[in-house]
C-alpha cells in the first residue's frame, strides 16, 4: 500500500495511518522469483498491491533453512517479516524470515489484523482513556499487514497457555513480555539465541516449557522475532 503512497515523512519514512512504518509483516502470493547468487527477490501481492521482497542467501545456511526456502515457490502464499527500504523514490522489503502459509485460515487472520490496527490507528484504541503502547507496536505496515500488537492468534491452544500465564506490560502476557526480553538481551550475536536456553531460563522463573515453547511461535508469527541459522535459534526485531 505504501509504495503508491505519497505520504512520507522529512526523514522519507513511509506513513500509513499518519505512523511511521519500518518493520513490518506480509502475508501475500509470491508472482515472481528473480534468483542471484547471494540473493533472491520475491515479487509478492497481498492484495492491497506488489512489493520486491529481498532475502539474502548465505552459503553456510541449514538444510533446513534452504529446504524452507524452496517451499516459498512461485504461485504460493508466504508469511514474510522484515524491514522496508526506500531506493529513488521506490518501496522494498529486506526481509528477516519468510515462511510459507501452511494453514490458509493465517491469511483470513493477518487480514482481520490489518483491519484492527487501521481503525485503532484513525478511529483510536476503545480503550481511549489508557496509555497507548509504545508506536512500533500499533503500527500498521504498509501492504495491509500489521506488526506488534497482541491480537487473537489463530492457534487456540497457543491463547489458552499465554491466558493462563497472567498480565505483563501493555497488551502482552508475563510470558510473552519474558520471552521477548530474553532474546531482545542475551540474542545479541548473529545467531540469536537459542529456544532451548530460553526454555531453561524461563523455567527457572516458573514458567512452563511447553508455554515458552508457543509463546517463541507466536511471537515470531507476529514478528516479533525471527529465526537465523536454524528454526531453534530467534533473534528480537527490536
Amino acid at each position: 500500500r505504501a509504495s503508491s503512497d505519497p505520504d512520507k515523512g522529512s526523514d522519507s519514512n513511509y506513513k500509513v495511518d499518519g505512523q511511521d512504518i519500518h518493520q513490518l509483516k506480509l502475508v501475500g502470493n509470491i508472482l515472481s522469483i528473480e534468483e542471484h547468487s547471494t540473493y533472491a527477490v520475491y515479487k509478492i501481492e497481498d492484495g492491497t498491491g506488489v512489493v520486491d521482497c529481498k532475502l539474502w542467501i548465505d552459503a553456510g545456511d541449514s538444510e533446513a533453512d534452504a529446504e524452507k526456502r524452496a517451499l516459498c515457490r512461485q504461485g504460493s502464499y508466504v508469511r514474510a517479516v522484515g524491514v522496508l527500504r526506500d531506493f529513488q523514490g521506490n518501496a522494498s522489503v529486506q526481509l528477516y524470515d519468510m515462511r510459507p502459509v501452511t494453514d490458509h485460515n493465517e491469511i483470513t487472520h493477518h487480514m482481520l489484523e490489518a483491519i484492527y490496527v487501521h481503525l485503532q490507528n484513525t478511529k483510536g484504541s476503545k480503550n481511549a482513556g489508557q496509555p497507548q503502547q509504545p508506536q512500533q507496536q500499533q503500527q500498521q505496515n504498509q501492504f495491509g499487514g500489521v506488526g506488534g500488537f497482541n491480537a487473537p492468534a489463530v492457534n487456540t491452544n497457543l491463547n489458552s497457555a499465554m491466558a493462563s500465564d497472567g498480565q505483563g506490560s501493555g497488551d502482552f502476557s508475563t510470558v510473552q513480555t519474558e520471552v521477548l526480553a530474553y532474546f531482545t538481551n542475551n540474542g545479541s550475536g548473529e545467531e540469536g539465541a537459542s529456544i532451548n536456553d530460553a526454555v531453561k531460563s524461563l523455567c527457572a522463573n516458573g514458567h512452563h516449557d511447553q508455554a515458552v515453547r508457543e509463546t517463541v511461535e507466536f511471537l515470531s508469527n507476529e514478528g516479533h522475532l525471527y529465526s537465523t541459522i536454524d528454526d531453534e535459534h530467534f533473534k528480537s526485531t527490536s
